[in-house]
C-alpha cells in the first residue's frame, strides 16, 4: 500500500469516528497524520499538550479539533 492509499484509508477511519473519542496513543503512533490534514495536533504539542498528557481527542465535524481528557481527570471532574 503506498502512502497515499494508506492516508486515504486513515482519513476514512477518522471520518467514520466523527463525534467519538479516539485514543491519543492510536493517533500518536500513526505516521500518516500530517500537519496540513490535522493542524491541531502540532499546535497542541507546541503549547505543551504533549501526547503523553492526553488520553484521547475527539473527532468533530471540522476534523480533529478538540482537546481531550487530561490523564487522571474523570468525567465527573469536568
Amino acid at each position: 500500500m503506498n502512502p497515499t492509499q494508506a492516508q486515504r484509508r486513515l482519513l476514512t477511519v477518522l471520518e467514520n469516528a466523527r463525534g467519538r473519542w479516539v485514543p491519543m496513543r492510536w493517533l500518536d503512533t500513526t505516521p500518516l497524520l500530517h500537519e496540513d490534514d490535522f493542524p491541531v495536533i502540532p499546535s497542541l504539542i507546541e503549547n505543551g499538550w504533549a501526547a503523553h498528557k492526553l488520553r484521547s481527542i475527539q473527532i468533530t465535524a471540522a476534523g480533529v479539533s478538540a482537546l481531550s481528557e487530561i490523564r487522571g481527570e474523570t468525567r465527573s471532574e469536568r
